[in-house]
């Protein structure tokens, strides 16, 4: 897969700063609820990396933004508090699926391997939230979006892998 080189690679970095900028002046002290942050989050990536021609970032960002759609329909009560679960399971099943169909070919492999790694990530902030409640508020989440986008700044500039590492 073939990835953004020079000022272009700094596309996407600069479109997720722009997305927690936006996302910490929704959901703000005393604005918009924890139920939207999955799903702008998720929207965020995706964006990012269309805009940025950094593919790697929309099955990321496609498998947050599933759980998100979880997260809202169980909030909105169009899927039973009963089921709460489960539904979360299935958005980040669907979002990982819908990357897996979505990607090309030939990155397959790469396009899963980002979406697993997201939904993970995600869930785990998900279930420590309930030990460290700061973790399901605002500033955790653009902060993680910034931590990203300096990961994406900085990761062209690191050595590559020995090949026999890509095995």
């Amino acid at each position: 897969m073939r990835r953004p080189t020079g000022m272009s690679r700094l596309i996407s970095p600069a479109f997720l700063i722009a997305g927690a900028a936006v996302h910490a002046l929704a959901e703000g002290p005393g604005k918009a609820t924890f139920y939207v942050t999955p799903l702008s989050v998720g929207t965020i990536a995706v964006v990012a990396g269309l805009v940025g021609r950094d593919r790697h970032l929309v099955p990321a960002g496609l498998g947050i933004a599933g759980w998100g759609a979880a997260v809202a329909l169980v909030h909105y009560h169009v899927v039973p508090g009963a089921r709460t679960t489960p539904a979360y399971m299935v958005g980040l099943a669907a979002g990982v699926l819908i990357a897996s169909y979505l990607a090309p070919r030939a990155e397959r492999d790469p396009w899963v391997h980002s979406a697993a790694v997201a939904t993970t990530t995600t869930a785990l902030f998900y279930f420590l939230e309930f030990s460290e409640p700061s973790l399901g508020r605002w500033p955790a989440w653009a902060t993680s979006l910034l931590v990203w986008a300096a990961w994406l700044a900085v990761q062209p500039l690191l050595p590559s892998r020995p090949a026999a590492w890509s095995r």
